[in-house]
């Protein structure tokens, strides 16, 4: 079983490029900038086709950035999101590049797990995250907010989980949303609704969001983003500016977390299945951190002989002396089982799990440091599939790493953008929600209740790690009941929120997304499920005209500048060298 990958030392040193690749120029002689006597270490994200628009302007801004921090003696690495793999660039080695300027060229590194996801912009996010988790020893960290490459990361950082010691910076160029209405254009797929959250999330979570375009940022605030202290959205005075304010710049703190780790119980629903009830259990055993309390819940199962192993495995686990119950209901279903072990439950915390889920080691662990550090009501993460009837190994791949953003409205009201119902949730607030709904015979009671979670108020965040694997396994629930069903009850919190002569057009527009997936009633072919999102590549609209030129008082002196801007261009059009370039995956 896998551990949570620890961070590594660092990013590579300037003499840590691999064999065969161009030897860097000079370098700057070293110089105290900041306080402690060192030269600080930026990253800075760059790559043409996540951000949305054909339009060169947010790569020229950050490459002119990185070259005037090279100069002034600092560590700077551009991490590219989209040079595609085992691409060359005739221009890597010629003077006045950036490579040849000792600045460290960075291809993104493909998953080592294929990725579904709602939109490709969720996926680079992903793929930037793992990387940032790898080398988090930057003390600046630039985005864009166009295209939300850097939302998970920024995630996880507000979380405590990686850059607890990194400023995360993101420019203000203009998103999506607004460049799509200023082209009159319209949202035609559900993955534009996912791209604009991550956008507006990735600018509202940073430490510092920065103007590019003041236009950008009055359309921000009319929006009603809630960007971070004003102070920090603001222009930066003068070509040095960039650099003084980084070199003066304190570092920025996150804010203070509780001092003790909530307590949490494990609410285990089974039902039929001894035998993946014991994986589960061993996976409990194995936690890095132990949970407070486990309960497993069995809802009546009927099979031969399972009263009996649930015998056997109450005295081989040594649930006496461990703490953990044994509760035997009489087949109450999802919603209503779920509220049993939830009232059962002594701790702040539930985390929800059932039979079939095996949960990774520091599951447990990272839930609960989570929730100290946000206070969050509910906390889920991303879900890693995989096929088996013997439990994962250190060897397991899983099939699909599927990808959640969360509280995503109102996307959220015809996709599952939250995750599984293996999550953590406070206790307290799911009773006063009233718990899960105890509709029969049909699935879905965790979409439901997530986003009643979100529609009235309570605080949602979602872990941009897998801390479980999920099992597709023959005969599962999700199987056997009516996938219509199942979406129409997880449309019945937004349709709370609205009028009802509306309701018949949320329900059309979730007719529509499952017309286009090709579900239908009676229920999906054994394999299939309809508790996360379609497997394989979403299909995305053409690339949307732009019409509308941002006016950005950095860009024009960028292109001013013009030895800067062939170097840009050079950089952004080519693609760099593969010798060039650090390759570890996440």
């Amino acid at each position: 079983m896998d551990r949570h990958p620890e961070a590594s030392e660092g990013a590579p040193a300037a003499g840590d490029e691999p064999a065969g690749s161009p030897a860097p120029s000079a370098p700057v002689p070293a110089r105290t900038l900041v306080s402690g006597g060192r030269s600080l270490r930026v990253c800075l994200v760059i790559g043409g086709s996540h951000i949305g628009s054909i339009e060169p302007d947010v790569d020229f801004t950050y490459v002119s950035l990185a070259t005037q921090l090279q100069e002034a003696g600092h560590d700077v690495t551009l991490l590219h999101t989209d040079a595609p793999a085992g691409s060359d660039s005739p221009d890597a080695g010629e003077p006045g590049t950036a490579v040849d300027r000792g600045i460290r060229l960075v291809r993104l590194p493909e998953s080592p797990i294929p990725l579904s996801a709602t939109s490709a912009q969720l996926a680079v996010s992903h793929r930037v995250y793992l990387w940032l988790r790898d080398h988090d020893s930057f003390d600046f960290v630039h985005f864009a907010e166009r295209g939300g490459c850097g939302f998970y990361a920024i995630t996880a950082r507000r979380q405590g989980l990686v850059l607890r010691r990194t400023t995360c910076v993101v420019g203000l160029f203009g998103a999506s949303a607004w460049i799509r209405r200023a082209s009159h254009d319209i949202i035609r797929i559900e993955s534009q609704l996912e791209c604009d959250y991550i956008e507006q999330r990735s600018a509202e979570l940073a430490d510092f969001a920065w103007p590019a375009s003041d236009p950008a940022l009055a359309w921000a605030r009319a929006e009603g983003w809630e960007l971070p202290d004003p102070a920090g959205a603001r222009h930066i005075p003068g070509p040095e500016g960039w650099v003084r304010w980084h070199e003066q710049l304190e570092p920025v703190e996150l804010p203070p977390a509780r001092s003790d780790l909530p307590t949490i119980s494990v609410c285990l629903n089974h039902y039929n299945r001894p035998h993946y009830l014991r994986q589960a259990l061993d996976s409990l055993i194995d936690q890095d951190r132990a949970p407070d309390e486990v309960i497993v819940l069995d809802d009546g199962s009927p099979g031969e002989g399972v009263q009996e192993e649930l015998d056997r495995i109450v005295a081989e686990y040594e649930f006496d002396r461990r703490g953990w119950r044994l509760i035997r209901e009489r087949d109450l279903y999802l919603g209503a089982s779920r509220n049993a072990a939830a009232r059962a439950a002594t701790c702040e915390y539930i985390l929800v799990m059932d039979d079939d889920n095996v949960a990774r080691p520091f599951e447990v662990a990272t839930f609960a440091e989570v929730a100290r550090q946000t206070g969050a009501d509910v906390i889920t993460c991303q879900l890693d599939r995989f096929e088996s009837t013997g439990p994962p190994t250190a060897e397991t791949i899983p099939a699909h790493r599927f990808l959640f953003a969360g509280a995503a409205l109102p996307l959220c009201a015809i996709r599952n953008t939250f995750g599984d119902a293996n999550a953590l949730v406070r206790r307290r607030s799911l009773l006063e929600l009233g718990g899960y709904t105890e509709d029969r015979n049909v699935g879905h009671e965790d979409w439901e209740a997530y986003s009643r979670f979100a529609l009235r108020g309570y605080h949602v965040e979602v872990i941009p790690e897998p801390l479980f694997y999920y099992r597709i396994a023959p005969g599962a629930m999700t199987q056997r009941v009516s996938v219509i069903r199942n979406h129409l009850r997880s449309l019945r919190p937004h349709l709370e929120q609205i009028p009802r002569p509306y309701h018949g057009l949320i329900e059309l527009s979730m007719g529509l997304l499952l017309a286009r997936w090709g579900y239908f009633d009676p229920p999906p072919a054994a394999g299939e499920s309809d508790d996360e999102p379609a497997p394989g590549p979403m299909t995305e609209p053409p690339p949307l005209p732009l019409r509308y030129r941002i006016a950005d008082a950095i860009n024009d002196r960028v292109k001013a500048l013009r030895p800067i801007h062939r170097l840009a261009k050079r950089l952004i059009q080519g693609h760099p060298d593969p010798a060039d370039t650090e390759v570890r995956a996440g």
